[in-house]
């Protein structure tokens, strides 16, 4: 997810100060046709960008015209695959794996770095019978112990 990599949520662009480290280390501005060191689209998970180029495709041995998509963050994806289709605000999901993270879908963008809190933009959906869509937020944290912790107290596979 680009808010990873420093894109901002909010605003939807990436920041001056960023483009401007990439310029003066001499790393090519994203929007250039050799491409560059960050996305040029930032689209949510699963939204087609256009399909592989063919010289890409050869060095990866992939067929020519395959479709390349959004991607996401782990623990997003496993919001994503654990909350179904049904998402409504206030669905929270926790995750375990090499991190333990916690997702909640809101309709509030909460960021506090202090206590390593953020928001990931969710796709828009349809919230209610009137068909309106909301401005979403997928907020959550991570801690990097993750299920190691777990080991390390001897909870099995099963209690897990």
């Amino acid at each position: 997810n680009c808010l990873k990599l420093g894109y901002d949520v909010r605003n939807k662009c990436w920041p001056d100060w960023m483009e401007s480290c990439l310029k003066d280390a001499g790393i090519p501005h994203p929007l250039d046709k050799d491409g560059g060191a960050i996305p040029m689209q930032v689209v949510s998970p699963g939204v087609p960008l256009g399909t592989i180029r063919k010289s890409m495709a050869e060095k990866l041995g992939l067929k020519d015209g395959v479709v390349v998509v959004g991607g996401t963050t782990d623990s997003n994806a496993a919001f994503f695959a654990a909350a179904g289709v049904e998402q409504s605000f206030g669905t929270a999901v926790t995750s375990l794996g090499s991190t333990t993270a916690i997702k909640l879908l809101s309709r509030q963008y909460v960021e506090d770095a202090d206590r390593g809190i953020y928001s990931h933009r969710f796709p828009s959906f349809e919230e209610d019978s009137a068909n309106e869509t909301s401005e979403a937020w997928l907020v959550g944290g991570a801690s990097n112990v993750g299920c190691a912790v777990f080991r390390f107290l001897g909870v099995s596979n099963d209690e897990l």
